[in-house]
């Protein structure tokens, strides 16, 4: 069987969440970045 080239099935670059406002925010995530190429698992 041939080789497959490497490739990202999902990638997000710089992604930033954050609840609330004032001085209760709360930063949920804070630019990630994850690469998930086919055939992977990911939870977050």
């Amino acid at each position: 069987m041939p080789d497959k080239p490497d490739r990202n099935a999902i990638e997000v670059v710089n992604v930033s969440k954050i609840f609330g406002s004032g001085e209760g925010q709360v930063a949920a995530l804070d630019t990630v970045s994850v690469s998930i190429r086919e055939n992977e698992f990911f939870t977050l």
